[in-house]
């Protein structure tokens, strides 16, 4: 009998730091990683990678958006582009009490991660892992159940943030 390889994850992070420290956890958790600096390269990714990437995890104030009159405009078009993708994703910012309420009513967030949690728990998986074992619990059952109504399929868009 042949295993399912790991699920791909797909991290959309211009901090080589931060980079570096999700690539870790998430590897060290069995998921196979591709790791993105700005939105170019994540819809990049999403479109070549077969099978696509299971999750996301985004950093909403991407390098790329300092010309951009918002700091979150490519971490928000990432979200838009990776949604319409059929990816999921969990937000990792050290912003999040600045864009909860802009993110609410995005079925495709399955959780926000606070970066200031890693910095105060000095990059203790725990936690972290927990809700990245859960975003993607949820997103196998979606894939799952694709093909199988027309209401399933339209899980992805129809369901409230956790």
């Amino acid at each position: 009998m042949e295993s399912q390889p790991a699920p791909t994850i797909l991290i959309v992070e211009d901090d080589p730091i931060w980079q570096t420290n999700l690539q870790i956890l998430c590897e060290a958790a069995g998921y196979q990683v591709i790791v993105t600096p700005d939105a170019s390269a994540a819809l990049h990714q999403s479109e070549l990678l077969q099978p696509p990437p299971l999750l996301a995890l985004v950093d909403l104030e991407l390098l790329s958006s300092a010309v951009q009159p918002s700091p979150y405009e490519d971490g928000f078009e990432v979200l838009t582009a990776l949604r319409e993708h059929g990816l999921y994703v969990v937000v990792v910012s050290g912003h999040i009490h600045e864009v909860r309420a802009a993110l609410v009513g995005r079925p495709e967030i399955r959780a926000l991660v606070d970066k200031d949690h890693f910095r105060r728990s000095g990059f203790a998986e725990g936690p972290f892992l927990t809700t990245l074992r859960t975003a993607i619990a949820f997103a196998e059952a979606a894939q799952r159940a694709e093909g199988q109504s027309p209401t399933q399929q339209a899980r992805l868009y129809n369901t409230p943030t956790q």
